[in-house]
């Protein structure tokens, strides 16, 4: 195969495999792309020099991550030319260098397995390749950091009963998952022509049962934790999607406009019996003090408006003008309000400055009365919460000896990290009743992401076993049950006010348990091959 018909197949693979996730939601092409790879990997490395085949690997697996993230997040071009303000091609060379980083998980990945595959006979490299390269993903996907984090387990997030392991082992296993069974299918092709039946049948069992049991095992669940919620206490949450644009956010004088509109929804809400109503993140159109306890009266009071059930409010909340947090607090009927929850993961640049401390040091010791230094003060956006804080409701109706529910909650693009999932999953006072997203997608547009971040959000309510709402400013707003299916979503950028119905679980989850205990076992692979290597490369007698 001539290079560039491997370079182009490989890139092709990335595409198919991409065309998996939301919102085109074709489970089958994950399983298909990461074949595609594995197959075109394995003629990479069948024909990469004895000691080239790591930089082989690590440019193969760099074209196939470029092609899926320049699919995926394409939505990245849009962004900056509307929000960014960059002409055209300055907002696909910005793009393109975001899609290179997010790229780097599948080049490590490559080479990784090529690195490996040099102490291997060029003729079982191909094997090899189909082995080693599941393990070396689980890795890649776990430690090379993304600023949109998505895996290969995004393309399983239509498919509800195979989504089902994730309580098991997270998305980590799900990825697992794909890639043996795709690598299987490969391996099945490359032992063919060898007259090897007996690995052949092996092989085949395997290709069999890596679909097979986690759709049995996934169906069984579905079952089981829909019997656990009919009999769970139900709680009706109203979703306001109050739809405004990112222009209009923020400005002086359309406040009075945004929070009439916001309260207009939360009584319609509360009208249809709703027991609790969810803001979006930010909504309201101010800001609090930190260390207020009580409504004020006057034309912020939503008691004075008629409201009476629960309002949990996306806010931004202050220490100082320089110390603010992106916040979610709980507004109850008698008008005193909860302590807030703060936003744990910030997304750089956009939330906060990095560097900004160091920054801020510099220009206070070096030019103390710059006439830019309020500016540099201003740079330092948001703090990160110290800690998940669970936030607690009583519904109006409920008897009064019932505990509290309470809301695990997460912001912003929270509810698409694993480990936010789990933080507040084990947050003090906890576990959560049921887990609550607060968004605002705007800046995103009418695209893909307001519906891969929905998709990747299913997986936190079945890692959890915990029915999760979201409340996103422009959409996707959305109810998902503890087994990851949607039962309400909007339309993006119109108003609604959604009335969901969830249920107050209990229990816990292997995978709240034991974190990802795939990902270790994965690296204790990678790590004893490695370590096997390096035996042999030293050994007397022995050629690298």
């Amino acid at each position: 195969m001539s290079a560039p018909v491997l370079w182009l197949a490989v890139a092709l693979s990335g595409v198919v495999t991409g065309l998996a996730a939301a919102p085109r939601d074709v489970p089958a092409l994950a399983y298909v792309g990461f074949a595609g790879l594995t197959f075109f990997f394995a003629r990479g490395m069948e024909s990469a020099r004895a000691h080239g085949a790591w930089r082989r690997g690590l440019g193969l697996g760099f074209v196939y991550g470029l092609a899926i993230n320049a699919l995926v997040l394409r939505f990245s071009v849009a962004l900056l030319i509307d929000f960014g303000h960059m002409p055209s091609p300055v907002a696909v060379l910005v793009s393109l260098a975001l899609w290179s980083t997010q790229a780097l998980v599948h080049a490590v990945m490559g080479g990784i397995v090529g690195a490996l595959s040099e102490a291997v006979d060029r003729e079982r490299r191909a094997l090899f390749a189909c082995a080693i390269l599941p393990p070396a993903l689980v890795v890649a996907e776990h430690v090379v950091p993304m600023l949109f984090p998505w895996r290969l387990a995004a393309g399983l997030a239509s498919w509800v009963p195979m989504m089902q392991a994730a309580e098991l082992g997270g998305e980590p296993l799900l990825t697992l998952q794909v890639s043996v069974t795709a690598c299987a299918f490969v391996a099945l092709g490359e032992l063919a022509p060898s007259g090897l039946p007996g690995s052949r049948a092996r092989l085949g069992v395997l290709c069999a049962a890596a679909l097979l049991v986690p759709f049995a095992y996934g169906s069984w669940r579905v079952a089981a934790v829909e019997s656990a919620r009919s009999r769970a206490t139900r709680l009706r949450v109203g979703l306001v999607q109050p739809n405004v644009g990112i222009g209009d956010k923020g400005r002086d004088e359309l406040a009075f406009d945004h929070f009439d509109r916001l309260a207009a929804m939360t009584r319609t809400l509360q009208e249809r019996g709703a027991e609790v109503v969810v803001w979006p993140e930010t909504a309201a159109p101010f800001s609090m003090r930190r260390t207020m306890r009580r409504e004020p009266e006057g034309p912020w009071s939503l008691l004075d408006r008629g409201i009476g059930v629960p309002v949990l409010m996306g806010v931004v909340t202050w220490h100082s003008v320089v110390r603010k947090h992106n916040s979610a607090i709980v507004l109850r009927p008698d008008g005193t309000y909860s302590e807030p929850a703060d936003k744990l993961e910030l997304i750089p640049f956009g939330e906060f400055t990095p560097g900004w401390g160091m920054l801020r040091t510099v220009v206070r010791t070096v030019w103390p009365d710059a006439p830019f230094r309020p500016y540099v003060e201003r740079l330092r956006g948001f703090t990160p919460g110290d800690a998940p804080v669970l936030l607690e409701v009583d519904a109006p109706g409920r008897r009064r000896s019932a505990r509290p529910t309470r809301l695990g909650v997460m912001i912003c693009y929270e509810d698409i990290l694993p480990a936010i999932g789990r933080r507040v999953f084990h947050a003090a006072g906890g576990p959560p009743d049921v887990l609550v997203n607060m968004t605002n997608d705007a800046w995103f547009g009418d695209g893909d992401e307001p519906h891969l971040h929905l998709a990747l959000s299913r997986f936190r309510a079945i890692e959890t076993r915990r029915d999760l709402v979201r409340a996103v400013n422009t959409g996707v707003s959305a109810a998902i049950t503890a087994t990851g299916e949607v039962t309400k979503r909007t339309a993006t950028f119109v108003p609604a006010a959604v009335i969901a119905e969830v249920r107050l679980l209990s229990g816990t989850t292997p995978y709240m348990v034991l974190g990802d205990w795939v990902v270790s076992v994965a690296f204790a692979l990678i790590a004893s091959l490695a370590a096997g290597r390096a035996t042999a490369t030293v050994a007397p007698g022995r050629v690298a």
